[in-house]
């Protein structure tokens, strides 16, 4: 499931996703470079880094996902966690050379 937006915080980001809960491992956190920018996959969501948001992810690297239902006035976040630090270079630095090598 790819995520339509997500709020920008402090500490990182928010991610809403408008639909029932469904089970998030943490252990399934991956980041890879993508045309836009980076795509950061935590189990089977998907979300879209752009470009003129990855250096604010690479040093603002928490993440917390909300399921929201329409059910619920107040809702707790389904998963809080801290994106690796290596990762986010990882995909940053194949995204830069992607978009060096384009021009």
């Amino acid at each position: 499931m790819i995520v339509s937006n997500c709020l920008k915080t402090e500490e990182g980001i928010i991610v809403p996703i408008y639909s029932v809960p469904t089970k998030i491992d943490r252990k399934e956190v991956a980041c890879k470079a993508i045309e836009m920018g980076i795509l950061l996959s935590i189990g089977d969501i998907e979300i879209p880094i752009p470009e003129d948001m990855v250096d604010y992810i690479t040093t603002h690297r928490k993440v917390l996902i909300y399921f929201l239902d329409g059910e619920k006035y107040f809702n707790e976040p389904a998963i809080k966690l801290e994106i690796s630090q290596e990762l986010i270079y990882e995909a940053k630095g194949v995204y830069k050379h992607f978009k060096n090598d384009q021009r």
